[in-house]
């Protein structure tokens, strides 16, 4: 987008916010100017998704022209959150679940294969002095409240995208005094983080028009048909996107890679014509979706990690996700 005018911070923020006098660490934050000067509004702060997502690198994609249209009339502050970005991420875990390219994922096996995976890099991390239960919403709201300090205002505004929403209802119970306004974007709210099954159904049924107008008729039915053609017999494809990488995927992969399509617009656009092919036979474009999931969720990060199994789910919410999975 060209060279921006920007100004970049270290706020040094404690590990625990309980232990003012502890172990500290040190963020990342960049401020984008107001381009009119005046000042009149509260400064926003981006809060990216992910869990794990850079507010910075945010900026510098292709959701550039909303942070330029913010910034005409406010300060604009781009947040790495503590352990993502430039602010002290913690060493890429050398352990991976080991999963191959020759054979269909199984739920069961998967989730052994990973919870495996996830014990050896919370081991390693810790081994490596890493502070896994420092990455919590609730640690995380209290550095964006140590950074209105900082900043000397009396209130800031907040934007968050996914994971950003959920971080910025956190911080809203945490914070509220010191927050003018609130833009959710993807709301997660603080027991979305086991997401529904029938939110995925509801979203394929959504696009399903859409794909229509484009000439894929019957979404729905098309997912139905491959994941239920996978189950009795598992497929081949080969990946352009992954160097001609070749998988072998059933039904499972198959779930698991509609269920991620449907979380970004690339992908959404994708999935009709993945889910025509693979009934006509032809994988390749199914097996790009499918590998990608793959290697997301072997791809372990500490602060991801940590904060989705500290925001957990509710009893309730474990329950309501598996009568909707067994319907």
């Amino acid at each position: 987008h060209g060279v921006i005018d920007a100004e970049v911070a270290w706020l040094r923020v404690p590990q625990r916010h309980a232990n003012p006098a502890g172990p500290t660490q040190v963020l990342r934050v960049v401020r984008l100017k107001a381009v009119d000067g005046s000042g009149g509004h509260a400064p926003v702060v981006y809060l990216a998704g992910g869990p794990g997502g850079s507010g910075v690198g945010t900026a510098r994609g292709d959701r550039w022209p909303v942070f330029d249209q913010v910034r005409q009339h406010t300060d604009v502050l781009l947040l790495d959150q503590r352990g993502t970005g430039d602010s002290q991420p913690a060493p890429a875990c050398p352990y991976d679940a080991g999963l191959e390219d020759t054979k269909p994922l199984q739920r069961d096996a998967a989730l052994a294969a990973l919870q495996a995976q996830a014990a050896r890099c919370t081991g390693w991390w810790q081994q490596q002095g890493v502070d896994l239960a420092g990455y919590t919403s609730q640690e995380s709201a209290d550095d964006i409240g140590a950074l209105r300090r900082a900043l000397g205002v009396p209130r800031i505004s907040l934007w968050g995208m996914s994971y950003g929403s959920h971080l910025a209802l956190a911080t809203l119970r945490r914070q509220g005094d010191g927050i003018e306004r609130v833009v959710l974007i993807g709301a997660e709210g603080p027991d979305d983080t086991l997401k529904l099954p029938s939110s995925a159904d509801a979203l394929l049924a959504r696009l399903a028009p859409l794909a229509a107008r484009d000439g894929f008729d019957d979404l729905v039915g098309s997912a139905g048909r491959v994941i239920a053609a996978l189950e009795q017999q598992p497929a081949t494809g080969r990946s352009i996107i992954h160097q001609g990488r070749q998988v072998t995927l059933g039904a499972f992969d198959a779930q698991l890679a509609i269920a991620a399509a449907l979380g970004r617009r690339s992908t959404q656009q994708m999935l009709p014509l993945a889910l025509r092919d693979a009934e006509q036979g032809n994988h390749d474009l199914l097996a790009a979706l499918v590998l990608s999931v793959r290697e997301e969720l072997q791809a372990i990060g500490a602060m991801p990690l940590a904060m989705d199994v500290a925001s957990g789910a509710s009893p309730q919410r474990r329950a309501l996700v598996a009568r909707q999975a067994q319907g």
